[in-house]
């Protein structure tokens, strides 16, 4: 079951997050891969990647950052550094943040926010970082607190100045892309990139290859009969990260059970497992699935996502 948990399927999106990525880079005369500069202060470029919670931007981005030929580690170096922004998200708190990440001994939250942020710029430019990836970066924007918000926008901007800049990657929740932008300075030197759900009048055939390759991974035969593409994109509100792991959940399911194929009955008992829906509010056993509200898009108006999180 791990090896079907830890399958990646590659799909048109990756071939275009690799484009974005690559944009934020360049190679110096020694050939060495450096953040890409622009304008005649030398200042890098960002990239903000947005999406409704389940879209799949964290697994994208890692897998396109880690895939890129110049950002592959050695020794100390450490050319991406992916942080969680936490929460609640304050200047000192990402300060912080990013100095364990970087593999720095715990540091003391009574130091002052300079201190912090001058160990933090100095621990970037020690393990050699190229790309700052802050994931739930629409945390950092919203805080209420108009003087934290200000002091975060400075801050990325000051992170992307000069020669030891860094590249930024922003990414979260739609809103983050409207909060980058309130900021000229700032939306100027970012790229952004809207994850959009999937389709269901164009990517069913995607979705069929989707099933077709967890099938085979599972070892389990596959019936698409009864509209179970449709289905269970309706089920997934269009997010191709809730589709996968809903199609994962389906196979082991079906393994668990010793079935031999993946087909609409799993896929409704699975779901019913994971969401605790009666057969009438189930896509893959309710005649009307195609008017059915998805699940997962009601848990993210009420639930942790509404407030910023995953």
């Amino acid at each position: 079951m791990s090896d079907l948990r830890n399958s990646y399927l590659r799909t048109s999106r990756d071939d275009e997050m690799a484009r974005r990525i690559k944009r934020l880079l360049a190679r110096d005369p020694e050939g060495n891969v450096r953040p890409a500069t622009m304008g005649p202060n030398g200042e890098t470029r960002g990239l903000v990647v947005t999406g409704p919670a389940g879209e799949g931007k964290t697994t994208l981005l890692q897998r396109s950052l880690s895939n890129h030929e110049g950002l592959q580690s050695n020794g100390d170096d450490l050319p991406v550094l992916h942080v969680d922004v936490p929460s609640p998200a304050t200047m000192k708190s990402l300060a912080i943040e990013i100095v364990r990440e970087s593999g720095y001994p715990v540091v003391s939250e009574r130091k002052e926010g300079w201190f912090l942020w001058d160990l933090a710029r100095r621990r970037l430019q020690l393990r050699g970082v190229r790309v700052l990836w802050l994931d739930e970066a629409h945390d950092l924007f919203r805080s209420g607190n108009q003087a934290n918000v200000l002091a975060v926008t400075n801050t990325v901007k000051t992170l992307m100045k000069k020669e030891t800049g860094v590249s930024i990657v922003l990414s979260g929740l739609e809103i983050l892309e409207a909060l980058v932008r309130k900021d000229d300075q700032l939306a100027r030197r970012m790229s952004f990139h809207r994850l959009c759900p999937l389709d269901p009048d164009v990517d069913v055939e995607a979705v069929e290859d989707v099933l077709r390759s967890k099938a085979e991974d599972a070892g389990l035969a596959l019936n698409l009969s009864g509209d179970l593409a449709g289905r269970l994109l309706a089920s997934c509100d269009g997010r191709f990260g809730i589709m996968v792991e809903t199609v994962t959940e389906a196979c082991e399911l079906a393994q668990d059970e010793g079935l031999t194929t993946l087909d609409v009955s799993v896929f409704a008992d699975a779901l019913a497992d994971r969401l605790d829906v009666l057969p009438p509010a189930n896509h893959f056993l309710a005649h009307d699935w195609r008017v059915l509200r998805s699940r997962f898009a009601d848990q993210e108006a009420t639930g942790p996502e509404s407030r910023g999180r995953k």
